[in-house]
């Protein structure tokens, strides 16, 4: 689960430093409610009991605050979110503060500088910044405490409501780095957040109990990625004969990298009770035995067709004697979008719901035409089906094979189209 939210923005007029008096905050309420707004700034009253907050919030709020700014009558700070919010606009109409030269030596209660504590860094205009991304503590794509967030305010809840319209509730999480204040001890190194010790009792702790939680909320499907990128410093792709690039050493120097992670991984594999575990990112024989489902290859893709066959296929075929054997093996998604030809995608999800490995499908119900639905049921109808593995039959002669055996009976697929338009080079490696 992701939070990288839009940007709240403090308006020209500030509330005097001390925390007293009155303090104004304006908010947009969309469809996940305002349960999260309610539980920091309650959290924030009782730190703060002096100052008096008011909550201008709503679904229709930022026209119905509109002529206060007009009149240069604005709240103290308010998250840009929802219909009617624009902040280029007010920038170009002087309502936000330059926030350019606070934010560089801002800090939060710990002492630590807010620039370093980012999930990203603030937006620029015309080299001057006015608006700060809000970064929840949980259910980020960068670090715990994995707890609800504001789009997410009741985690048990959720997976409540997933079960209910028939499906496993899954959920994802980047075990070794943190965005809030943590023990010294736990961490390796910090850059643009906590990157976690494995070798430390404690930090393994955390960690089981952080999957208990999941499991608890009712998740039975339990992904968690970027483990070896966070202890390595480095892609498997880079590395060569260099492993790591890092110069920081683990807190027990009494045991080799391996056998931390092992333990690591043991640690997640114990805590995860019945729920199923995917390591994506993760190594693959100390991997074997421990995790039900490992992701054997890198990312597809749903806008440049030539990294899922570069990927996806590949990986199937050429990691396709460690499935069942170490792992359930997983060659990533099939991401259904306009941006590649459904013939394409079709024979992808056909090959992969054929293939006896799990099968995943990442398509948006606004962009999948009745004809798409109606193969993505027939695939995982067959999915849900024990068959023997598919065998490609190329092998030798392309690093994508397009000749497979499945069932008994060879099929062949056509993995290259010539007319698609090549994406420009930022495109193709959007997941940097």
């Amino acid at each position: 689960m992701k939070a990288h939210h839009r940007a709240p923005a403090i308006a020209k007029r500030l509330t005097p430093a001390g925390l007293k008096g009155d303090f104004e905050i304006q908010y947009f309420v969309g469809g996940y409610g305002d349960a999260w707004w309610k539980s920091v700034i309650a959290q924030f009253k009782e730190k703060n009991p002096d100052l008096n907050i008011k909550e201008s919030a709503g679904p229709k709020i930022n026209v119905q605050m509109k002529p206060r700014w007009l009149q240069g009558d604005p709240p103290d700070v308010i998250y840009i979110d929802g219909a009617g919010s624009n902040a280029r606009q007010q920038i170009v109409d002087d309502q936000l503060l330059d926030l350019t030269d606070w934010i560089k030596e801002a800090a939060n209660v710990d002492g630590e500088k807010i620039v370093d504590q980012m999930i990203g860094q603030p937006d620029m205009f015309d080299g001057k910044v006015y608006t700060l991304p809000l970064c929840s503590n949980s259910g980020s794509d960068n670090g715990g405490p994995w707890i609800g967030n504001y789009r997410f305010p009741d985690m048990h809840k959720l997976a409540g409501e997933m079960e209910q319209i028939g499906v496993r509730p899954g959920i994802w999480f980047r075990p070794l780095l943190a965005h809030y204040n943590i023990p010294d001890s736990w961490k390796r190194y910090t850059q643009n957040g906590h990157f976690l010790d494995p070798s430390v009792s404690d930090v393994l702790a955390y960690i089981s109990e952080t999957i208990k939680q999941m499991t608890a909320w009712g998740y039975q499907l339990i992904k968690h990625d970027f483990s070896t990128f966070d202890l390595l410093g480095q892609w498997g792709f880079q590395m060569g004969s260099n492993v790591t690039t890092l110069p920081y050493t683990f807190a027990d120097r009494s045991r080799t990298t391996a056998e931390i992670i092992g333990q690591f991984y043991q640690t997640i594999a114990d805590a995860s009770g019945d729920s199923l575990i995917i390591g994506c990112n993760t190594i693959g024989h100390l991997a074997a035995g421990r995790f039900e489902i490992q992701r054997t290859g890198d990312d597809t893709s749903g806008r440049d067709w030539e990294r899922t066959r570069r990927m996806g296929i590949n990986t199937l075929a050429f990691r396709m004697p460690q499935h069942g054997t170490f792992f359930s093996h997983d060659a990533d998604c099939v991401g259904l979008t306009n941006d590649v030809p459904w013939e394409l995608n079709r024979q992808w999800m056909d090959l992969l719901s054929a293939s006896g490995t799990p099968l995943f499908v990442s398509a948006s119900p606004t962009d999948t035409s009745k004809e798409q639905q109606k193969h993505i049921r027939l695939a995982f109808e067959r999915a849900s089906k024990s068959s023997p593995v598919a065998e490609p039959l190329d092998w030798l002669d392309t690093t994508s094979p397009s000749r497979w055996r499945i069932r008994d009976q060879e099929v062949e697929y056509d993995w290259t189209d010539y007319s698609l338009t090549a994406h420009s080079p930022s495109e193709k490696f959007w997941w940097k």
